[in-house]
């Protein structure tokens, strides 16, 4: 990371210039940034020049931390890349970071996208003036890519304790990030999450996060989903920490993400092929990834090719009233149940006529 810096040329300072060298080897690429002529003690850097020469795989973010305080709590990130120091192409303009403090405690997003580029220099540059880079991490970009994620809303009610907030999803979801937006800005609050499938029951803890709805120098700015792994639950429940100020704008809502489900199959034949589902007798016949795809690497499943459903076809017969009338029972279920109705009525009918032979 090399600060840049720029002075308007004066006659005491005519000679002042910024020399960048680049010498390439083996083993990487060496940047020298040389400034000649006097800097004044108090000048900042206008930008940064990031070496990502070493990275071999694409960047996705850079995670910034800076002189972040009073006046310095939201600021506006632009960053710029190239492969020979001449062209530079815009991969982040005026992403807006954020560290601020409230009531005692710090929220934060430091994180800025920059798509997915693999670029050999990266040039930071920030507002306001008094911007100062200290450090900046970058993350990078998967070769393979997951199954976008569904975004799933729900109102909530409020629970049977103080300040706790319940959400129905209407389905056991398999949910991978959560948040909490609320109703009016400038609000923070933390909260503790649960998540079950009966709603009279406390649930499992799943996280402990603060979330805020801000506005600061006009930029209005909402606090980032929160990472939860895979949760399979249908109702979630939020407790507001008890020493916390109940946040403005009533029942906060929960937005949730989550990923659908996927199955490799292997192909036999020429296609097209029948999915079928339904059956409550069906056996488990299921191999893991590395067990069906020969010479298995990790996230290989993602690289197959995607199947396309068609339309579902209900593949009930004639006896679809007898399906309604037993709904899911097994077959077995139901036939045991036949059979003891069978033996009840065969007891009673011998009951009857033996009442008969042997009475007055």
């Amino acid at each position: 990371m090399f600060p840049l810096y720029s002075r308007a040329p004066t006659t005491a300072d005519s000679s002042s210039r910024i020399d960048i060298r680049v010498k390439s080897g083996r083993n990487g690429t060496i940047v020298s940034v040389q400034e000649s002529g006097p800097r004044g003690e108090a000048q900042r850097p206008i930008a940064w020049l990031l070496d990502a020469t070493q990275l071999e795989t694409p960047v996705r973010n850079l995670i910034v931390d800076w002189n972040s305080g009073p006046g310095l709590e939201v600021a506006r990130i632009t960053v710029e890349g190239s492969d020979d120091l001449k062209s530079w192409q815009t991969l982040a303009s005026g992403a807006s970071v954020l560290r601020a403090e409230q009531g005692g405690r710090v929220v934060s997003q430091m994180r800025v996208n920059v798509g997915s580029v693999k670029m050999k220099y990266l040039r930071l540059s920030a507002t306001p003036a008094d911007f100062v880079l200290r450090a900046v991490t970058a993350e990078a970009a998967t070769s393979t890519r997951p199954a976008p994620r569904v975004t799933t809303t729900a109102q909530g009610k409020p629970g049977a304790k103080p300040g706790e907030f319940v959400y129905d999803l209407g389905a056991r979801l398999p949910i991978e990030a959560v948040r909490l937006k609320f109703g009016e800005v400038n609000s923070v609050a933390p909260f503790t999450l649960r998540a079950g499938d009966d709603p009279t029951k406390p649930g499992r803890q799943v996280a402990n996060a603060t979330f805020y709805r801000l506005v600061r120098e006009g930029v209005e700015l909402e606090s980032p989903k929160v990472e939860v792994g895979r949760q399979s639950a249908r109702y979630w429940v939020a407790q507001l920490d008890p020493n916390s100020p109940p946040p403005g704008g009533g029942t906060p809502t929960l937005e949730a993400e989550w990923r659908a489900g996927q199955l490799v199959y292997v192909a036999r034949g020429d296609g097209p092929y029948t999915l079928a589902f339904g059956n409550p007798e069906a056996k488990r016949v299921m191999l893991e990834a590395n067990q069906l795809i020969p010479g298995y690497e990790r996230l290989a499943e993602l690289k197959l090719p995607q199947g396309q459903v068609g339309a579902v076809a209900s593949g009930a017969s004639g006896d679809e009233w007898w399906r309604k009338a037993i709904g899911d029972m097994p077959p077995k279920k139901v036939a045991l149940w036949a059979v003891l109705l069978v033996a009840v009525f065969a007891l009673a009918f011998m009951a009857l006529r033996l009442a008969r032979h042997t009475g007055p």
